[in-house]
């Protein structure tokens, strides 16, 4: 483990605070949800991913749409691609800021998680989206 030097004091409600440049190396913004858990005589923080082990499941299916439909299917959350099936491997602000996709939000329960992103050029079955977009709404009801 690598020692950054930055000492923290805790204040009297058990607070501190993380230093800017880790905020800003995490991409951590004010609300943004932290996972904290204690591992040997570390408390370990760390960025919650809302995908979490849901990730391989949503691997397989994405897979089984390009196997039968031929399409590719990419998932992310609000800043990187989770999952995708396209090997070109192309990066969020690629899909993101590129007219050739079509982009349907995953947002459960009014909280913006992220985007299911289809090739515009595509023809996809609206009940196939429609029951893609329930199945990963529902894994984080």
């Amino acid at each position: 483990m690598v020692s950054t030097g930055i000492t923290r004091r805790i204040d009297g409600l058990g607070r501190i605070v993380l230093p800017k440049e880790f905020r800003k190396s995490l991409n951590l913004n004010v609300g943004d949800l932290l996972e904290t858990r204690l591992e040997n005589d570390m408390i370990i923080i760390q960025k919650h991913n809302a995908f979490g082990i849901n990730e391989k499941m949503l691997n397989i299916y994405i897979s089984l749409i390009k196997k039968n439909y031929g399409i590719d299917v990419y998932i992310t959350n609000n800043e990187r691609v989770i999952c995708s099936t396209n090997t070109n491997k192309l990066s969020f602000d690629e899909i993101m800021y590129n007219n050739n996709f079509q982009k349907y939000q995953i947002n459960p329960q009014g909280d913006l998680l992220g985007y299911i992103i289809v090739d515009n050029n595509k023809k996809i079955d609206k009940n196939i989206l429609n029951l893609t977009i329930e199945l990963i709404n529902n894994l984080f009801l």
